[in-house]
């Protein structure tokens, strides 16, 4: 499956804008580290350090976090080192 591919072509019926965790988060106080894998368009990573967390996300898909990291940047949502890094042999 090419997940990049999902992205692109809007695809991606599970990025909803993380609703579960936003519930969460707002009954919850939280502290320490996040690791979010197949972070995909980065929701739950932001709403990790909006909460006050060190948070770091993963995924396989490039055009996932590449399409909205900027954006969270701009928006003043994140305060992190941002890497892309490729660790998929193929």
């Amino acid at each position: 499956m090419d997940w990049d591919e999902r992205y692109r072509n809007g695809e991606a019926f599970w990025d909803k804008g993380a609703p579960a965790m936003k519930q969460y988060l707002a009954r919850q106080t939280v502290r320490g580290r996040a690791l979010v894998p197949g972070c995909g368009r980065w929701h739950e990573v932001v709403l990790a350090v909006e909460h006050g967390l060190d948070a770091a996300g993963l995924d396989i898909a490039p055009g996932a976090i590449n399409g909205d990291i900027l954006d969270f940047w701009l928006r003043g949502a994140l305060d992190t080192d941002y890497r892309l890094i490729d660790c998929c042999l193929e």
